[in-house]
């Protein structure tokens, strides 16, 4: 943790036009993936960005029975309940209307990771029981960003059964889309920094996690305070990337 005097020091700095950011320009946006292992657990990946360096892995709480339980029951709904092909279609349409007033089935999502949650993040980001093993090696800012991209990659290179990422697309849409990705702004009075490092995370005012697809935002995330104009003007440079 910085003192405050540390903190003001890097605030003075950024305010006179100079960041503390020893990173290359192409560091600062570049994420390596150092390994990949797809089978290890439900998949595996090791990540660096910069001087931050995070492993990832998961575990899919669906076993292959229970999947195919669940096929079998879907298959045994149609063959007794189908007749034709219009009334499936029929069928499809009132179950879409009916799928409305329904409640979600309950997901059990397992966080572990020694210093870091973001259960309340991902709740929202999968559909799927599923455990997310995070080790965060090296610290030095955007872990969330990191943590958002590997874990969108394995789960989209493993496939995993009701995976949705902020949008109602069934698996197979889903899985045919481009990754969503996360940003990370710092703001420090009106000045916005792009993939801040740790010191100056600390040294903000506010944090913000933007998650977004195709120049589409989905949602943000705000640690601390900021206004209202602040927030366009953030989403506004996702769209002019």
């Amino acid at each position: 943790m910085l003192s405050i005097t540390e903190k003001q020091f890097i605030r003075n700095q950024i305010q006179n036009g100079y960041r503390i950011d020893n990173r290359r320009p192409d560091e600062e946006s570049e994420i390596i993936i150092k390994s990949k292992n797809l089978v290890k657990a439900d998949g595996y990946i090791y990540l660096i960005q910069g001087n931050s360096e995070i492993e990832i892995s998961i575990q899919n709480l669906i076993n292959k029975e229970e999947q195919e339980n669940i096929s079998s029951e879907i298959d045994d709904f149609i063959d007794n309940n189908i007749e034709n092909e219009n009334e499936f279609e029929n069928n499809i349409d009132n179950e879409e209307q009916n799928a409305k007033t329904l409640e979600k089935k309950p997901v059990k999502i397992i966080f572990n990771s020694k210093s870091y949650n973001f259960i309340n993040k991902i709740k929202n980001i999968i559909n799927c029981d599923v455990k997310i093993n995070l080790n965060v090696i090296k610290d030095d800012g955007n872990i969330f960003s990191l943590f958002v991209f590997g874990l969108n990659l394995i789960l989209k290179k493993k496939n995993i059964e009701y995976y949705d990422i902020y949008t109602e697309a069934s698996n197979k849409e889903h899985f045919n889309e481009n990754n969503i990705l996360c940003k990370r702004y710092a703001l420090i009075d009106s000045i916005i920094i792009i993939d801040p490092i740790k010191m100056e995370e600390e040294s903000s005012d506010c944090i913000i996690d933007v998650l977004y697809q195709d120049k589409k935002v989905k949602c943000y995330f705000i640690e601390g305070m900021v206004d209202n104009t602040k927030i366009e003007n953030i989403l506004n440079k996702i769209l002019e990337e």
